[in-house]
């Protein structure tokens, strides 16, 4: 590409800062128990984040149409919302749900997002209290939920709840699905966990002929006398065969928005990579986890995915290392992620092997612990190597990319 793009780093660094500080100051901070009785609790959660971004793009959007590049000039995101409420029912029995009181794609319109249930015991005056020989070792997750597939999707920024994330983006590839499941998982007190499951495939109801159940596997293990390291491994599989039908959303959309707007396409989630239609989805992840003291932590993974569905295919590996050090006691804290996506077969073309890779640098600080966040990220994204095809409406033997700074001020109780 001719153009350069436009550094906003020296303009826009110091309003970044100001912004979000001035929004702490508007935000209320206070945890809520709606009921508590007979050892049964009733919780509320709520999560809101505003963001001011200077970004610029170099990209030929949607070109194939005739659209020219667009300028993206410096201002606020949409503000956006997650409200959560969870029933703990003693030992026995959590029931969670929430909804999006507004999002990036739809900041109008509150949308259903989980709702779900965890049996863990049966009381005793149960007449089904014999399955507690099997709750013994087995917990039980039932409802519409969130895949656990990775490590990633627990600490990724979902909507308004991002605070486990350090940083503002997510990785390049992002794994992240909604499917109504049901889920067995063991958790040995020992170290080691596994889970099996099984789902509807799909986001949203899909009864068609085409439609199958999708199959997700992950174990999880503490390694003795590693000093904090953690590993885990993760499966997911779904063939919807050459049926049209709604795609399974693992890695083709993000449903709630992604972090960053106004760059590349501007779509649901703009510079994330989106493998396939989602018909015919292969994929693993594998995760590893270190903590080398209460101050620093450094976690990363590598997966694969592939979408095939016969006439047509696509095989990305993906990868990413996130590093996070606490420089001032609990407080203030430094943070930098490396990811990117290698495709060994784009729209079916196995010389078409390019990468998109990802650069974010930035930190984190807390007005008040574990409620009031601001963070702070330099975004540095670019693609080499492909010679043909779009993605996201993106030409990407354009070598598309763009930087930035981006702040966000989130709340959370």
């Amino acid at each position: 590409m001719q153009n350069k793009l436009r550094n906003p780093l020296r303009k826009w660094l110091a309003p970044a800062f100001l912004t979000g500080a001035a929004l702490t100051l508007a935000v209320p901070a206070e945890a809520l128990l709606i009921m508590e009785r007979d050892g049964t609790e009733f919780h509320m959660e709520v999560h809101t984040v505003g963001r001011l971004q200077a970004l610029d793009h170099d990209a030929d959007s949607k070109a194939a149409a005739g659209f020219a590049k667009q300028d993206v000039n410096p201002g606020f995101q949409h503000a956006i919302g997650n409200l959560g409420w969870r029933l703990v029912m003693q030992d026995y029995v959590d029931v969670f749900f929430d909804v999006t009181i507004a999002s990036r794609v739809k900041a109008d319109s509150m949308w259903g997002h989980q709702g779900y249930m965890l049996i863990k015991q049966v009381p005793e005056a149960s007449p089904l209290s014999g399955a507690n020989v099997f709750f013994d070792h087995f917990d039980v997750k039932a409802g519409q939920f969130i895949a656990d597939f990775g490590n990633e999707v627990h600490r990724r920024s979902l909507n308004a709840d991002v605070q486990s994330n350090p940083l503002v983006g997510n990785p390049v590839v992002s794994p992240h699905a909604t499917e109504v499941a049901v889920e067995v998982i063991h958790n040995n007190p020992a170290g080691f966990g596994a889970m099996v499951g099984m789902g509807s495939g799909v986001a949203t109801e899909s009864l068609g002929s085409g439609s199958r159940p999708s199959f997700r596997a992950k174990a999880w293990t503490d390694i003795p006398g590693a000093n904090g390291l953690e590993l885990a491994g993760s499966f997911y599989r779904v063939n919807h065969g050459d049926a049209i039908v709604r795609g399974s959303n693992l890695f083709r959309t993000e449903r709630l928005g992604g972090q960053y707007s106004g760059i590349w396409d501007d779509g649901n989630a703009p510079g994330q990579v989106m493998i396939g239609d989602g018909t015919s989805v292969t994929a693993w992840q594998l995760d590893a986890t270190w903590s080398a003291d209460d101050r620093t932590t450094l976690w990363g993974h590598v997966g694969r995915a592939s979408d095939d569905r016969g006439a047509t295919e696509e095989a990305w590996y993906y990868y990413g290392v996130t590093g996070q050090y606490y420089a001032i006691q609990d407080t203030v804290y430094l943070a930098a992620r490396y990811s990117a996506a290698d495709a060994s077969r784009f729209q079916s073309d196995r010389s078409n092997d390019g990468s998109i890779q990802r650069w974010q640098v930035g930190g984190g600080l807390w007005i008040l612990p574990e409620m009031l966040l601001l963070k702070v990220e330099y975004v540095n994204q670019w693609t080499r190597g492909f010679h043909s095809g779009a993605l996201s409406g993106v030409q990407l033997n354009q070598d598309p990319k763009f930087e930035g700074i981006i702040a966000e001020v989130s709340f959370s109780f």
